[in-house]
């Protein structure tokens, strides 16, 4: 999203200002009566930790990190939406390696690249800018599936 670009084109302050702006929602204009906690908050949690990070602002953004840990990445119950649960758990992950705990990363993220693998999805490295190729497919996988 914008706020993700202000954060990859350094602009801390203006992404923060954005996630401020866009998370509010008047009651008179939502038809979805749920409290904000309500939502999944991973990527919004992860690029408000990594503005203050860039601010030089540690303590707040560790805590922001802490809140994407403490996000719920298994409550959604359909199948289409399993693609959205293991994106929400790069984002653990991406906290996890911001928060030195490069163990836990690690195995979150080999069991994100399983799903991908499976899936016949490239595999990603414990990186931001790999969101990029969150949809990318292998194609070693492709070629091997059309050969036969």
């Amino acid at each position: 999203g914008y706020a993700d670009w202000l954060i990859d084109n350094d602009k801390p302050q203006e992404s923060l200002n954005w996630i401020e702006k866009s998370s509010r929602v008047p009651s008179n204009l939502s038809n979805v009566n749920l409290p904000p906690d309500h939502f999944y908050r991973h990527e919004e949690y992860y690029i408000s930790g990594l503005a203050y990070k860039m601010l030089g602002e540690k303590a707040k953004s560790q805590d922001l990190f802490r809140k994407v840990l403490d996000e719920q990445t298994d409550f959604l119950f359909n199948e289409d939406a399993k693609n959205r649960i293991q994106q929400l758990r790069f984002y653990v992950a991406l906290s996890m390696k911001e928060l030195g705990m490069d163990a836990a990363a690690r195995g979150t993220l080999g069991s994100i690249n399983e799903y991908r693998l499976k899936r016949g999805l490239v595999v990603l490295n414990l990186e931001k800018s790999e969101l990029l190729k969150w949809v990318h497919r292998n194609p070693l996988v492709e070629t091997a599936s059309t050969e036969h």
